[in-house]
């Protein structure tokens, strides 16, 4: 019908007549308000005002350079004043604050919730290091380049001997230099003021023999072959008393081991762990009287130390080969490893830890997922403006991931701090190695990052549901 009525002569000379009208009006329009311009700007001490004639025309304004895009922002909608900054009349800079909206309250709400997140993170993911760390410090103090172990064997804490004679055996190989061998028992040490006992682990090394890298062990050789001599470790727990103290004021104390009294000679560091509060070093003839029970032939660590040039991997897989397979033999980092993956896997304590990495996460997720979808429900109808003008979801789900970064950012920063003072207060409470590294920082940022992302993800539901015929 459309079409029939332009194809009529009578319509066409319509439609051109309304087209000239609309130029003409518009040209009238034009010099008219260019006139008045000038009048103005003769005249402008004049005080008689000149009636305007009203004009309604139709037609599209361009700005004749460029078109600047003004958007509120969305963040601010609905928000109100808490507290003003400034009074009426009062001048202002540039980037002063002038307002604080009510907002600021569910924004820290919003950062402390994914601070708390991030520093259980961090505190589980320390607390596993630190166990690993401290499990497996005395591995990396043997002097040795492979190490002999029964093929039981899975933590010092509860290790298994071996006979001796293997370890002899292995120095008859023509790369092997020498071997030396370390007893290891856990005993029972008296506090010698409070006359409580506590579980103790005792080292028998031979002191003129490589066994492990400890400068006091080194320098007490002599002293430490006598009999019912011993160096105490200073970084273990305060519960076996002040030992260190004691020792570094009158150079020797007197307590007692598994009954029997002994004399501190020295000391060194070594730490406690999940497995052992304290350590004792002690020569080769004190650990059998202290273990009376004990087979000298028994022996739970042989150290071996080749030639120079040797390959330690090649005699390793030629020393299984050839010995009994009553015993292993590892390097210091598999011998670590072995004690590693018990606590990883076999010990309760790594599961707990890694547990608590993943419930860390679950929680971050859950809170970041309850600002992001309140903050899509409060701004729901500019969301289906944005869809209305042609932004697509994709475009949305940007937007909302910019937001969650932001608020991965801010709770990360708090989250970091409060971690790192949570370690030192730790540390002087445990004495446990506990502390911060840039490795664990970047997994938890990183986290963090994932943990944020995949919440947004998850509120984009409420995003793709916004319509703008059910919300206006």
């Amino acid at each position: 019908m459309r079409l029939k009525l332009l194809s009529k002569n009578s319509n066409r000379w319509l439609i051109g007549l309304a087209f000239a009208a609309l130029a003409i009006t518009g040209g009238i329009t034009v010099h008219a308000i260019s006139q008045f311009g000038q009048d103005r700007s003769r005249s402008s001490s004049k005080s008689v005002e000149t009636a305007l004639p009203k004009v309604a025309a139709l037609g599209r304004l361009e700005p004749e350079a460029e078109v600047i895009k003004l958007f509120a922002p969305l963040a601010l909608d609905g928000d109100r004043i808490a507290q003003l900054l400034i009074k009426e009349g009062e001048q202002v800079k540039a980037g002063q604050v002038v307002a604080i909206l009510d907002s600021r309250d569910k924004l820290a709400v919003a950062v402390a919730g994914i601070a708390f997140a991030d520093m259980l993170i961090f505190v589980q993911m320390g607390f596993q290091d630190a166990l690993y760390e401290s499990a497996t410090q005395p591995h990396r103090l043997l002097e040795a380049d492979l190490v002999m172990t029964n093929p039981q064997f899975q933590t010092l804490f509860s290790v298994k001997s071996f006979s001796r004679e293997r370890l002899y055996q292995a120095l008859s190989h023509e790369g092997v230099q020498s071997v030396s061998y370390v007893y290891i028992g856990s005993g029972q040490w008296k506090n010698p003021e409070t006359r409580i006992n506590r579980a103790i682990l005792i080292w028998g090394v031979d002191p003129e023999a490589p066994s492990l890298n400890l400068p006091e062990v080194k320098q007490n050789p002599t002293q430490l072959k006598l009999l019912n001599r011993v160096l105490f470790d200073r970084a273990g727990r305060p519960e076996y008393g002040a030992i260190a103290d004691a020792v570094q004021k009158h150079g020797t104390l007197e307590v007692e081991l598994n009954r029997q009294n002994i004399q501190v000679i020295g000391l060194f560091t070594v730490g406690s762990s999940f497995a052992a509060d304290g350590n004792v070093i002690t020569s080769h003839s004190t650990f059998l009287k202290l273990f009376p029970e004990r087979q000298p032939n028994q022996i739970e660590v042989g150290l071996i130390k080749l030639k120079p040039g040797v390959d330690p991997t090649q005699v390793q897989a030629q020393l299984n080969k050839e010995l009994s397979p009553d015993v292993r033999v590892l390097t210091p980092q598999g011998f670590a490893a072995v004690e590693k993956y018990y606590w990883e896997s076999q010990g309760a304590i790594g599961f707990i830890f890694g547990l608590g990495v993943i419930v860390g996460f679950i929680v971050g997720i859950v809170i970041v997922y309850q600002i992001l979808y309140s903050d899509v429900s409060d701004h729901l109808p500019e969301y289906a403006t944005l869809k209305a003008m042609g932004y697509s979801d994709g475009y949305l789900l940007g937007v909302l991931f910019q937001e969650a970064l932001l608020l991965a950012a801010l709770g990360y920063v708090p989250g970091f701090l409060i971690a790192i003072t949570l370690y030192q207060v730790t540390y002087a409470v445990t004495l446990l190695p506990v502390a911060m590294s840039l490795l664990r920082a970047i997994t938890v940022f990183v986290i963090t990052i994932m943990m944020c992302g995949f919440s947004g993800a998850v509120a984009m539901r409420k995003l793709q549901s916004a319509d703008p015929a059910d919300v206006f």
